[in-house]
């Protein structure tokens, strides 16, 4: 993540809580921490880094993003 939001200036760390393996697929739940909040949906900058099925040499489905905003 740190390659994907380098030029995001609101980008400040991912924790990766889980993984879960479910037929040959792996489900990965991190947490992505943006400050401050300036309006901007930060979920456009993976949403157009993995549009082509890859993010790095890790082969992504597009279709199996979803961000989950928690404001704290």
């Amino acid at each position: 993540m740190n390659e994907v939001y380098k030029t995001y200036n609101n980008y400040k760390s991912t924790t990766v809580k889980s993984f879960e393996e479910n037929n040959g697929n792996v489900c990965v739940l991190m947490e992505l921490v943006f400050q401050p909040l300036d309006g901007k949906d930060p979920s456009t900058v993976l949403r157009t880094a993995i549009a082509n099925g890859k993010l790095g040499n890790i082969h992504v489905d597009p279709d199996s993003l979803t961000f989950v905003s928690s404001r704290k």
